[in-house]
């Protein structure tokens, strides 16, 4: 009878491991997730410039918005060093997007202003010359 009782506690014991240590990682890859979001939305957030796409949306029109749109940012490399696969994942997905989705609302509002400026600059002062 001993043994038997050894045996049952033995079988549940292996059927909670069975059950429960999948949760715990699944929980734990989940915060990793989380956390490479909320780092990946962040770095977006600092390492473009608005001023910069702006800027060549003033200059170069809506070749820029293209060019934006088209190209692909790039991830800083350090800030994956010695992280997990499922967080290197998660960063590089959400830091392109929201990267990529900065430059080119910087490079159209630029070109927006480049146009408003353009057409601003044609009446001024193109229009009064043809009247002459």
């Amino acid at each position: 009878m001993k043994i038997n009782t050894i045996v049952y506690t033995l079988a549940i014991f292996i059927a909670l491991c069975v059950l429960v240590l999948p949760q715990v990682a699944s929980a734990q890859e989940t915060a990793e997730i989380q956390q490479a979001t909320v780092d990946a939305y962040r770095d977006a957030l600092r390492n473009v410039s608005p001023i910069t796409w702006g800027g060549a949306g003033f200059v170069f029109g809506c070749f820029a918005p293209a060019y934006a749109l088209l190209s692909t940012p790039e991830i800083p490399v350090g800030v994956l060093l010695g992280k997990s696969p499922a967080y290197i994942d998660a960063y590089t997905r959400v830091y392109q997007q929201n990267a990529k989705r900065q430059r080119i609302q910087a490079a159209v509002i630029g070109c927006a202003v480049g146009s408003a400026v353009s057409t601003a600059t044609y009446y001024l002062f193109v229009v009064p010359l043809l009247d002459l």
